[in-house]
């Protein structure tokens, strides 16, 4: 007993560091936000520095004897080189940002500094194996025959390849976006919890839906929709809604193994829904040096066929599960509206400046600004110093795992950017297919195995960089690419053996993990098709397609995915028998096929009018096929 008081105290004792901590990045932050960030250098390594700081104070207390030792040791080495950085800017420069040998030990002293830290992250132990894997190859290339083999490379080469260059590296592109943009951005949707806009989405979420049929799980779609624009974490949206429409979902008669699937699908799409689309659709502007107002258009269909997809099925599967119907307290949810839909002003405010200024940081800046201030209109938003806490502790969280998982993406990438080797990677694993759809195939693979493994942004980063030069040489645009493999990472979280959405939503649940991520992937499997369409049609809006083309396709796409939720459900106005429903399930497979547009058209019709059949013959028994 005497021992977990202790470890209480201590932990709390951190706590206090942490807060204090994100105190002064909060104020870092403000202040280079409202008036101009110094050097690159300078302003990249004091993020760095504080998160290291950060993440220091979460692991020790989870650590006893040796594993502190550890941790100590990984952030002075880590904090250490941060601070070398900042007072060798200027020889640094001078060299024109070539690593001098001080440099390169440095350089050593911060790898091995972060991958202690990144043991305990999640993520962070795949993370780290890559930039083990890139380092070992970096140095030991030149001994590999064949096309991997690489010129010899000096420590002081490889230190000024992931190091002391600007551009790429430890601080390079990822960490830049995470400290221009990201940052700001966790700032306002961690106030937005902070201030209560959970509470006022779950009721909002309750009042358009709770009364209908398997309203709890309806509820659990919206909030997730809701959730998930201003998240952008799979994991985290799990962790927000699922706590609240899991048990009531379990209440009316869900089965814990398919509410946990519901929320989970349901939380997922967060990465691909506008406006804030988790890190992946920051890093995608910086590459293809396209305004954040453009990713927000490309990923309005997306979103929307995943949503509708979740919705569709929930609403079968709950006639099919005969769930019993739930009406929720009415004056308890109007009163949690009016006590708190001012909140929703400073969402309009970021939606505002993003298409008026185009710039996504300050559009940021601007809502939390107004949030602030806004909050203080109501008592039950009103911030005190607990909720500040909260809200510290929430962004210091998110902001210092990502963080660490992005300076160590920096140097995997640029070992391979710099040494030509996700080209010698693409001729070895595509060499001699030139038909789109294998290849498509196989990239989609890869985002879902990187997905499972590490955080869906950090998988995006990895496999894009391969699938870009190999389907632009196909003649896709590298807009359509990009888009192809965020979506594939999105569907990861959902997906066994490692299903991180899946697993947290069980464990709210009480069910199987491994069987709620099953149950999650069956209900997901239009979402497994869809990025195929939407790579052989372009199907996303600002990329040229004509309107007709786009209507016409999206109609097809949404009439496949009716068909395949009544087949799955064996629902449609009533329960129809199995030989219709596998009759429908061979039609979704025509309508979804990625291959022949003749083929998806002659389905359509086909899958309509057994529709139609079957509406028209509704309590009437209609022979087997």
């Amino acid at each position: 007993m005497e021992n977990n008081v202790s470890e209480a105290k201590n932990k709390k004792n951190y706590n206090h560091i942490v807060v204090f901590l994100a105190l002064i990045l909060v104020g870092y932050i403000l202040y280079t936000k409202l008036t101009f960030p110094p050097d690159p250098f300078y302003d990249r390594t004091i993020y760095m520095g504080i998160s290291l700081l950060m993440l220091c104070c979460f692991q020790l207390p989870t650590y006893k004897g040796i594993g502190k030792v550890f941790v100590v040791l990984g952030t002075i080495l880590s904090v250490g080189a941060c601070i070398y950085i900042m007072f060798s800017v200027d020889k640094i420069m001078g060299n024109m940002y070539r690593a001098d040998m001080t440099d390169s030990y440095v350089y050593i002293f911060y790898f091995i500094g972060v991958m202690i830290l990144l043991q305990s992250n999640l993520g962070g132990k795949i993370i780290g194996a890559m930039g083990i894997i890139i380092m070992g190859y970096l140095f030991l290339g030149r001994y590999i025959p064949g096309v991997l083999n690489i010129p010899p490379l000096t420590i002081k080469h490889v230190a000024t390849m992931v190091f002391t260059d600007t551009d790429q590296g430890a601080f390079g592109t990822f960490l830049a976006i995470t400290s221009r943009v990201l940052s700001i951005f966790l700032l306002f949707s961690s106030l937005l919890v902070a201030t209560g806009l959970g509470e006022l989405i779950r009721a909002v979420s309750m009042m358009g839906a709770g009364k209908t049929k398997g309203g709890p799980a309806k509820v659990a779609v919206i909030a997730s929709a809701l959730f998930g624009m201003l998240s952008g974490s799979p994991v985290a949206n799990v962790a927000a809604t699922g706590s609240f429409t899991i048990p009531l979902m379990k209440s009316i008669g869900y089965k814990p193994n398919t509410a946990g699937a519901i929320e989970t699908v349901a939380s997922s799409g967060g990465n691909i829904t506008p406006p804030i689309m988790g890190l992946s659709a920051f890093i995608m502007c910086e590459i293809l040096g396209v305004p954040y107002t453009r990713v927000i258009v490309w990923a309005i269909i997306p979103a929307f066929l995943w949503y509708f997809t979740t919705f569709l099925f929930v609403h079968f599967s709950a006639y099919s599960q005969n769930v019993k119907s739930w009406t929720p307290k009415k004056e308890e949810l109007i009163e949690i509206v009016k006590s708190r839909w001012h909140l929703v002003i400073s969402i309009f405010i970021l939606i505002y400046f993003l298409v008026a200024l185009r710039v996504p940081e300050l559009a940021a800046l601007y809502a939390t600004i107004s949030l602030f201030v806004i909050s203080f209109l109501r008592k039950e938003t009103r911030l005190n110093w607990d909720k500040i806490k909260r809200f510290l502790m929430h962004f210091s969280k998110a902001f210092a795992g990502l963080a660490i998982l992005n300076t160590m993406l920096g140097i995997f990438t640029a070992g391979l950017l710099s040494t030509g080797t996700h080209t010698k990677l693409i001729h070895l694993i595509f060499g001699g297919i030139t038909h789109w759809f294998p290849i498509a195939l196989i990239i989609f693979g890869l985002c879902i195995i990187f997905g499972m493994i590490v955080p869906p942004f950090a998988a995006y980063v990895a496999i894009v960089v391969i699938a870009a030069p190999i389907f632009k040489n196909l003649g896709f645009e590298l807009s359509t690419i990009h888009m192809f493999v965020l979506y594939g990472c999105a569907l990861a979280p959902i997906t066994p053996p490692v299903a991180l959405a899946a697993y947290t939503a069980a464990g709210i649940a009480e069910a199987d993990a491994i069987q709620t991520a099953k149950e999650a992937s069956i209900q997901a499997l239009p979402l497994w098709i869809f990025p195929f369409l939407l790579l052989r049609d372009n199907l996303f809006l600002g990329m040229g397609t004509e309107v007709s083309v786009l209507i016409i396709n999206l109609l097809m796409i949404m009439l496949g995915v009716l068909v395949f939720t009544v087949a799955v459900n064996c629902y449609w106005v009533e329960r129809i028998t199995r030989q219709w429903s596998i009759w429908l399930f061979v039609l979704t497979i025509g309508i979804m096929q990625p291959m022949y547009m003749t083929v998806s058209a002659l389905c359509c019709i086909l899958g309509a009018g057994t529709l139609i059949l079957l509406f028209l013959n509704k309590n009437k028994k209609i022979a087997a096929i």
